[in-house]
């Protein structure tokens, strides 16, 4: 066992210093890129006029690797699935709704029948350009990234993107750069591609919208190499599924959670440290009073002031203790990603057998 934990920390190293080494055995083979297996997902809804036009030119885009596209249908009413499936695609029903849960259907699948090593998520209306499919696949395959995600602001056609979705956008990737570490420009993109064996870590999340955050989230706090290229973003073809108000809101409450669970010392900490800070400022005066009369002025503010310094000075020492927590969490974290890494060594084609 000594030997085993020696040979972990060998392998995991520091975080900082010899990052590339923590993901030995988990490098897509790259001797020849026919050998690197592609899963592309597409969730879908009534998505016929798109994927007509999408699914055939991701095949030519991604010629270079074995190819598979998985469509996720929401219960298309349009002949989507059977159009689908005429141009070859694996095609899976969902059985819940959701876009995350359309997301994590088609991964589970990648990652347990089609074993790829590389898998891309990828809206079915034509509003993501296939040519840049293969831009964001580059990275992973070369071994430079794990998570390649999509910059829609880089070129957004006129008309694709409404104002108030775009400030909506903008506003939710800088609460998530500052309230998760998400170091993302358009952290709400649906064109991104991720190293297949972080699969385990981003099932059992979101069902909605926010999805998206969550899964960067987890596989950040996995160890995973983040990366951001620019894209375009066309108009949709068809109806559009959003309702911005709706999943802005499950989008930012998602990303609080996220907060409270990845920066605990930031989340509890900065509240009880605002709450002292306050309570003591509004308690000079009553302080001041009290030098000057000899007694208490307004008893009642001043107990109220008395609890606020008290819920702050609790909720500090709560985000002391839950960032202890987070570390231990995250050093169990490390020595399970060791055993992944030996489980993907023995494996003969770099891929776990298993979903754990």
């Amino acid at each position: 066992m000594a030997n085993i934990q020696a040979e972990a920390e060998l392998l995991l190293g520091s975080e900082h210093s010899s990052q590339k080494d923590s993901h030995v055995g988990s490098q897509v083979r790259t001797s020849r890129t026919s050998e690197i297996v592609v899963a592309v997902v597409v969730p879908t809804l009534n998505e016929i006029d798109g994927i007509t036009g999408l699914i055939p030119s991701i095949k030519k885009t991604l010629g270079r690797y074995r190819t598979e596209v998985i469509v996720i249908d929401g219960k298309s009413s349009d002949g989507t699935i059977v159009r689908a499936r005429e141009l070859g695609a694996r095609v899976l029903t969902q059985q819940r709704s959701g876009y995350g849960d359309a997301l994590q259907l088609g991964f589970r699948f990648a990652y347990l029948t089609t074993r790829a090593d590389i898998t891309v998520m990828i809206d079915g209306d034509m509003t993501y350009d296939p040519e840049d499919v293969l831009r964001i696949t580059e990275p992973i395959a070369s071994g430079e990234a794990d998570l390649v995600v999509g910059n829609r602001f880089a070129n957004i056609r006129k008309g694709a993107m409404s104002r108030t979705n775009r400030w909506g956008n903008r506003i939710l990737s800088w609460f998530a750069r500052y309230a998760v570490g998400i170091n993302l420009s358009d952290s709400q993109c649906g064109l991104r591609a991720f190293r297949t064996r972080f699969t385990p870590h981003i099932i059992g999340a979101s069902n909605g919208m926010a999805y998206a955050t969550e899964m960067t989230a987890e596989i950040i706090q996995a160890g995973g190499r983040v990366s951001e290229l620019p894209i375009s973003y066309s108009n949709r073809i068809g109806r559009s599924k959003l309702k911005p108000f709706r999943d802005g809101l499950q989008i930012f409450s998602t990303t609080v959670r996220l907060a409270r669970d990845y920066k605990p010392l930031l989340f509890f900490g900065g509240t009880g440290t605002a709450l002292v800070t306050l309570g003591m400022l509004l308690g000079i005066n009553e302080f001041s009073d009290y030098l000057r009369y000899g007694y208490v002025l307004h008893p009642p503010l001043v107990v109220l002031l008395a609890l606020v310094v008290i819920s702050g000075v609790q909720l500090l020492s709560l985000g002391l203790i839950a960032d202890m927590v987070k570390s231990f969490r995250r050093e169990m974290r490390h020595y399970s990603q060791f055993d992944r890494d030996l489980e993907l060594r023995a494996s003969p084609d770099g891929i776990p057998g298993r979903f754990d």
